[in-house]
């Protein structure tokens, strides 16, 4: 998700209430008819449900979700490509210090911290989530490759990243696509990740970057 949150979320929010009006319309004819959800008469409900679920994602601008799965194919899509490299060595987070734990009194109950040797650690630990190691254009690929240690992709990587699919021959992305891809459907592929490359637009020009969980 963004870095920065959206200034104005008021679309997405009017279309979540849709979502849960269409769930509970759904929960209320199931209850009532004592039926199982797989019933042909609930298609028309789940069917409701489902579209009120895909605008309310579609207004969801600055979240792509990724399982870990589909994280590591669409690191190997990069790659192949050139958005996005390897590195030699993955630098490692700092282990907690000796007497440190996640709980008061250095960390509150949502991980936050308190204490000063908990901000100096979580600095720490920023620096490192946030670092793009050697000299390399585009995206370090670990920092998406399926991990929910909220790595940091910044701005910068993304536009170095954009800038390489920008000048990239159709045909090879085609050969991409044809190697990686994760559906044999080559229409449903392409508009999963055009949808991805959506995404980190708005994220380098609004979200200051986006951060993986």
């Amino acid at each position: 998700m963004w870095r920065k949150a959206p200034k104005d979320t008021s679309e997405y929010l009017d279309a979540q209430k849709e979502y849960f009006a269409a769930c509970d319309e759904c929960d209320e004819f199931l209850a009532k008819a004592a039926l199982r959800y797989d019933a042909p008469e609930l298609a028309p409900y789940r069917a409701k449900v489902e579209l009120a679920l895909e605008a309310m994602r579609a207004e969801e601008v600055w979240c792509h979700r990724l399982n870990v799965w589909g994280g590591a194919s669409m690191s190997s899509i990069m790659e192949a490509l050139g958005m996005g490299f390897w590195q030699p060595n993955e630098p490692d987070l700092p282990d907690l210090p000796d007497g440190m734990t996640w709980d008061e009194p250095d960390f509150d109950e949502e991980e936050n911290p308190l204490s000063d040797r908990a901000k100096a650690y979580m600095a720490a630990s920023d620096k490192v989530l946030a670092a793009h190691c050697g000299e390399i254009p585009g995206i370090p690929l670990h920092k998406i490759a399926g991990t929910n240690d909220g790595w940091v992709v910044t701005s910068v990587e993304i536009r170095a990243a954009l800038t390489i699919l920008d000048s990239t021959a159709e045909a090879r992305i085609a050969d991409a696509f044809a190697e990686y891809a994760w559906s044999d459907d080559p229409v449903r592929s392409r508009t999963w990740f055009d949808s991805w490359v959506r995404f980190l637009r708005d994220a380098a020009e609004l979200g200051n970057g986006f951060v993986t969980y």
